[in-house]
């Protein structure tokens, strides 16, 4: 039951991520006048300082990138396209898989001393108005777990070619983690104190007993979406999933919204 359940969240998870890959979010860009755009390591490193005081287990870091490439005139475009991936990432162990009129190539990596590991997925279709032109998704993911020097572990990352592929835009960030301890501090006090944290503003909330969700728009970053009309850069989630003395509660904090199942 549990696995058929994660199967089917998963597919929740991912049918959520096309629709807003094929309608898209309004983007807005959230302004402060104290900074400028900052890079995907600059944010993650501000949301793990933002979070510091919670002491999360466990803590992952994660990243999420797509694009989307429709000027592909032959299918030797979309070749070399690929090549200049498999060469700079020469790393990854790729596999190829075919479906219909669809092609998916995808190389993953993992290094388990660091508990860093990478997939990047393309997607090649041809055309709907010209069977003789090719579009490409692609789809880049990482996850890690945040360090004191992100520097050093993840200079290939940030300092790599590998987010250059990607529109600022396209990047999805997210830490999430477990507390214990907190059994005093209900879910929804602790939304608020992690709300405040980040200096932020709620635009949409969903509170439980044990589950809430926090859709705000924080000062600390300029990129962002709108939804419902109104502009979000921040979501927060939480669920209580063991109360009493010692209660564990997951934590998950994602900009501008978080990807995965919460």
């Amino acid at each position: 039951m549990g696995k058929n359940w994660q199967n089917i969240a998963a597919g929740i998870a991912v049918t959520f991520l096309i629709i807003v890959w094929m309608f898209g979010f309004e983007e807005s860009t959230i302004g402060s006048a104290d900074h400028s755009e900052q890079s995907p390591q600059q944010t993650l490193m501000i949301m793990d300082e933002k979070l510091s005081w919670l002491d999360l287990k466990s803590k992952q870091a994660h990243i999420y990138a797509r694009a989307h490439q429709e000027d592909f005139s032959s299918y030797d475009e979309v070749t070399n396209y690929l090549k200049q991936w498999n060469m700079s990432e020469n790393r990854m162990n790729w596999e190829f898989h075919e479906t219909g009129m669809q092609e998916k190539w995808y190389g993953t990596f993992s290094d388990d001393t660091t508990s860093y590991s990478e997939k990047i997925t393309f997607f090649i279709q041809p055309m709907v108005s010209s069977k003789d032109q090719f579009e490409v998704y692609t789809i880049f993911e990482a996850s890690f777990q945040p360090v004191s020097n992100w520097d050093t572990p993840l200079s290939s990352l940030f300092n790599g070619s590998i987010l250059s592929h990607f529109e600022t835009s396209d990047i999805f960030l997210r830490i999430e983690g477990t507390v214990t301890g907190y059994d005093a501090l209900t879910v929804q006090r602790m939304g608020q104190k992690i709300v405040e944290s980040f200096s932020a503003d709620v635009v949409e909330q969903l509170q439980e007993e044990t589950f809430v969700s926090l859709s705000a728009r924080t000062p600390h970053w300029e990129n962002g979406i709108v939804t419902n009309g109104q502009q979000m850069n921040l979501q927060i989630a939480l669920r209580e999933i063991e109360n009493g003395l010692g209660g564990e509660t997951t934590v998950t904090i994602g900009t501008p919204l978080i990807t995965t199942e919460y």
